[in-house]
């Protein structure tokens, strides 16, 4: 995605940007958009006319006001409102901090801290299985402990 420091914004697009926001839209004080938005809830604008770049509008409002974004961050919406494009609502950070903090499964299961038994996944009771999968060892013991018993009273 293109950032606003590679293109000419001029003061017409500042004020067309800023007629598309609604700031206080609700009690965490985001700043709503009411133009185009994504499927997946994203404010876009378009820089340059018809024709120009589509951007996603938090990114161009944040730079604007508050500087450039390191090319190899995310915006991460603290508010987690993705229609959201008050600057101080974003914070740069890595994409996988920004994957991490969101409301997926990837991010339910790394925020999970023991096994479905109650063992603690940390460094001395996981292994990490080729597929990037988590095992508790203790778990896994108790199984194979199981295994070897059940084959030894069927030999």
């Amino acid at each position: 995605m293109p950032l606003v420091s590679d293109l000419e914004i001029t003061e017409k697009d500042v004020k067309r940007i800023l007629s598309k926001v609604i700031k206080d839209v609700n009690p965490q004080g985001c700043w709503g958009w009411t133009d185009i938005l994504s499927k997946d809830g994203y404010a876009y604008i378009s820089i340059g006319g018809r024709k120009g770049k589509k951007l996603l509008a938090h990114r161009v409002l944040y730079e604007l006001f508050i500087g450039e974004i390191p090319t190899d961050m995310d915006l991460d919406h603290l508010c987690r409102n993705r229609f959201c494009v008050r600057p101080e609502h974003q914070e740069p950070v890595t994409r996988q901090t920004n994957l991490l903090r969101g409301e997926t499964l990837t991010a339910l299961h790394a925020s999970t801290t023991h096994c479905p038994q109650g063992h603690p996944y940390d460094i001395f009771n996981t292994r990490i299985t080729s597929d990037g999968r988590r095992v508790c060892k203790i778990c896994n013991n108790i199984i194979h402990s199981r295994e070897r018993r059940a084959k030894c009273l069927h030999c």
